[in-house]
């Protein structure tokens, strides 16, 4: 396909100018710059975005780890039977799976999430 394009270019650049010496190189040298230019800001950009979603997913684990945590001292503290502690602590980690899922397959619809797989977690 690009060669298709490449070769469509050739062919009209061949028939649209008839004398290339012509044409100026340092029009084409400003407009790398440019384009040079340009591709670096949208690449700015782009790493700027990952970077916060990358560090707004890091600290939202981190708030759901560090709340598991104080409730499972708080449940520890208050005399909790175990069982119900362990009930407490699956859920602090189906959350967190749910999360990690839901990032992972941001397009995943009703009927996906049906068909998740059981989780089996051993601590």
């Amino acid at each position: 396909r690009i060669c298709g394009i490449s070769g469509v270019v050739a062919v009209l650049e061949f028939t649209c100018v008839p004398d290339p010496s012509s044409l100026d190189p340092m029009r084409f040298y400003t407009v790398g710059t440019i384009l040079n230019m340009f591709v670096s800001l949208l690449l700015g950009f782009f790493l700027t975005i990952a970077m916060n979603r990358w560090m707004t997913c890091y600290l939202r684990f981190e708030s759901i780890f560090t709340a598991s945590l104080k409730l499972l001292m708080l449940l520890h503290g208050l005399g909790a039977p175990q069982d119900k502690i362990d009930t407490v602590m699956r859920y602090g980690l189906v959350s967190v799976w749910l999360l990690n899922y839901s990032l992972r397959h941001p397009s995943a619809d009703s009927e996906c999430a049906l068909s998740i797989e059981p989780l089996s977690v051993h601590y």
